[in-house]
């Protein structure tokens, strides 16, 4: 039985596994949040400190991915984290109405993933989303953005 905590982080954000089962040397335990690795702090006998990743991806539309950890003998798992978005780019930096704007996200879980753009006050739509990359249209504002 192990416990992470938090339980929803974003790529960077320290993560405390707790279990009674890993080898005190860091290197010697494998964390992967779904398939993607991530690097393990440190390490005691019933404390694992890992970096949560960048590239997290889901295997199905949930929000939630599973943490797996082998510690060279055995393998367990927590099915629960939720990895927080965050957005790794954009561009063009500047523009005006109509010009269509890249955003390069990370952590984007699941394809049905929910979430909305907007440029000031103004929402705008959603043109496509492929993998980590939506584009989006800079709306008309009659305040400017």
């Amino acid at each position: 039985m192990i416990s992470v905590n938090p339980a929803s982080a974003r790529r960077g954000d320290a993560v405390i596994i707790e279990g009674d089962f890993f080898n005190i040397v860091p290197e010697k335990n494998i964390v992967k949040f779904n398939t993607t690795s991530a690097k393990v702090v440190s390490a005691t006998k019933t404390k694992l400190v890992v970096e949560v990743p960048s590239g997290i991806i889901s295997d199905n539309s949930s929000l939630t991915v599973p943490i797996f950890i082998n510690n060279g003998d055995q393998t367990i798992s927590f099915d629960g984290f939720t990895p927080i978005p965050g957005i790794t780019s954009v561009t063009p930096l500047t523009g005006t109405f109509g010009t269509q704007v890249t955003i390069t996200t990370e952590n984007l879980v699941g394809p049905d993933y929910e979430f909305s753009i907007k440029f000031g006050d103004e929402l705008s739509g959603i043109n496509s989303r492929s993998g980590n990359n939506v584009i989006a249209t800079i709306p008309y504002s009659r305040k400017g953005i």
